[in-house]
């Protein structure tokens, strides 16, 4: 916001400064010159400027390309990617300006045959004359102006883009437009009992309208809270042999969860493939579903996990360690309401269970699904 002001007022400046005394004074003489000649004495000690700067250029090229780009690959850094980018985007202002610049007399010659076809050659010859004469003193205006453009519009861009994306991270974290959270400790079902009552509520106002009115919560589901906050103790996942083991959050889920949830939100990277005519949450309450979990992909990098292949889950806790041995059903890159990620960045994400597995889970911190 600096830059813009301090250029327009210091070039003008220098611009005057540069002239001398006698021209400056001489009101008679056009300041404007469409031509411009200098005459240099080649001399050997003087630096080649344009050369320097075209081999920084390229210098710096390479090693963005061929050293910094890699290098935040291979970290996983996503602020260093950033900065490429966005000096790419700089460099493509920058670039797109200077293409401007070099169609800009093609530019004039085919707007002046279009807008002024019906006028004498010599007054196309005369508008075409005074724009080469002004070429030098607009040149300046013509930069600031594409510049100060593409700063305007890449602004704009940017800032939609943050909204939007903003829009669909909340929309991912909430996993539904209207979403209801209790304390943990609240054993009174109160929140629950207010969601059934507005829901017959609005059915039966719904039902006596003529026509009948289109109904504002047609479902719910329900999440429970992680077993790890429940039993006040943290939740490890890990092979057979116990050599790898990670943190997860085990949580509860109702088995119309993925029907309720925002579509678009959800992806699964792999699950049994016999097992595709159901959800994923309503396959959690099948028979084999009562023995598995739908876990993150990245545990299944990370401890090297296998569909239908047994896992063990501890429940650690001050009486002591419990065990359980449970096999995954899928594996999610993203599942609306929940933490779910395939990149390790995330750090400890959730995991699904059913109902009636998290009872069995929690042990007596739980004593039935109505709890």
């Amino acid at each position: 916001g600096l830059l813009v002001p301090l250029l327009s007022a210091v070039l003008p400046i220098r611009k005057a400064l540069s002239a001398t005394l006698s021209d400056a004074l001489d009101v008679n003489r056009n300041r404007v010159q469409g031509v411009s000649v200098s005459i240099e004495r080649a001399g050997a000690n003087a630096l080649p400027l344009g050369l320097l700067a075209a081999g920084s250029v390229s210098a710096g090229l390479g090693t963005v390309v061929y050293y910094l780009f890699p290098r935040a690959l291979l970290e996983f850094n996503l602020t260093l990617l950033l900065y490429i980018f966005f000096g790419l985007l700089v460099a493509m202002i920058a670039g797109l300006t200077i293409l401007a610049l070099n169609l800009e007399r093609p530019v004039e010659h085919v707007l002046g045959w279009t807008l002024l076809w019906w006028n004498p050659k010599a007054v196309r010859a005369v508008m075409h004359k005074n724009l080469t004469a002004h070429r030098l003193r607009n040149r300046k205006t013509s930069i600031m102006y594409a510049l100060s453009l593409a700063f305007i519009i890449f602004v704009i861009k940017t800032f939609d883009l943050q909204v939007a994306t903003f829009g669909v991270q909340e929309q991912q974290r909430l996993g539904a437009p209207f979403r209801l959270s209790c304390d943990r400790k609240d054993t009174s079902h109160y929140l629950l009992r207010a969601v059934d009552k507005f829901l017959e509520t609005e059915a039966a106002l719904s039902s006596a309208s003529s026509p009948p009115a289109e109904q504002v919560v047609t479902d719910y589901a329900l999440l429970t809270h992680s077993l790890a906050d429940v039993q006040g103790a943290p939740t490890v996942v890990s092979t057979l042999g116990g050599v790898y083991e990670d943190r997860m959050h085990v949580i509860g889920a109702s088995p119309n969860y993925m029907e309720v949830v925002l579509p678009g939100l959800s992806s699964l990277r792999q699950r049994l493939p016999h097992t595709t005519a159901l959800q994923v949450t309503e396959e959690l309450y099948t028979p084999h579903g009562s023995q598995s979990l739908v876990v993150g992909s990245v545990y299944r990098d990370r401890l090297g996990l296998h569909l239908n292949r047994s896992c063990l889950l501890h429940m650690r806790g001050d009486g002591g360690e419990e065990v359980k041995e449970l096999a995954p059903l899928a594996f999610a890159d993203a599942i609306a309401g929940s933490l779910f990620s395939p990149y390790p960045g995330a750090g400890t994400q959730d995991t699904l269970v059913s109902l009636p597995s998290y009872v069995r889970l929690s042990g007596s911190a739980v004593k039935s699904v109505a709890d």
